[in-house]
C-alpha cells in the first residue's frame, strides 16, 4: 500500500480486509465488536457500532500514504493520528469499552 490505488476503493477495501483478519481474545473483530463495516470514500472505511460502554457510535478509519499509518475518527470528534495497522482492533475495542 506504499502507492496511489488503483481502483476507487482499493485502500478502504484494504482497511477492511486488515480489519476482518484482526482478532480480539480470539475472536473476529467485527463478530466481537457488533461493528457494521462499509466503505465511506476510496480511502476511508466507516464502522457504525452498537450500543457499547463507551458511547462510541460512528468510527471513520483512514489511510495516510505518506507515514503507512491510520487516522482514526470517533464520533466525529475524537482524531486519534498516526496509528499502525496492528494497533487498530486494540484501540477500537479500547475505545468501545468491551475488552
Amino acid at each position: 500500500m506504499n502507492q496511489a490505488p488503483q481502483t476507487n476503493t482499493e485502500v478502504a477495501e484494504e482497511i477492511f480486509k486488515q480489519l476482518q483478519a484482526s482478532k480480539v481474545n480470539g475472536f473476529p473483530l467485527f463478530a466481537y465488536t457488533g461493528l457494521k463495516p462499509q466503505i465511506f470514500s476510496a480511502t476511508e472505511l466507516h464502522l457504525k457500532a452498537p450500543a457499547n460502554p463507551g458511547h462510541v457510535k460512528n468510527i471513520l478509519v483512514s489511510y495516510e500514504y505518506g507515514s503507512d499509518t491510520y487516522t482514526v475518527v470517533i464520533n466525529g470528534a475524537e482524531r486519534l493520528e498516526d496509528i499502525y495497522a496492528d494497533g487498530l482492533a486494540d484501540l477500537i475495542v479500547r475505545k468501545m469499552g468491551v475488552n
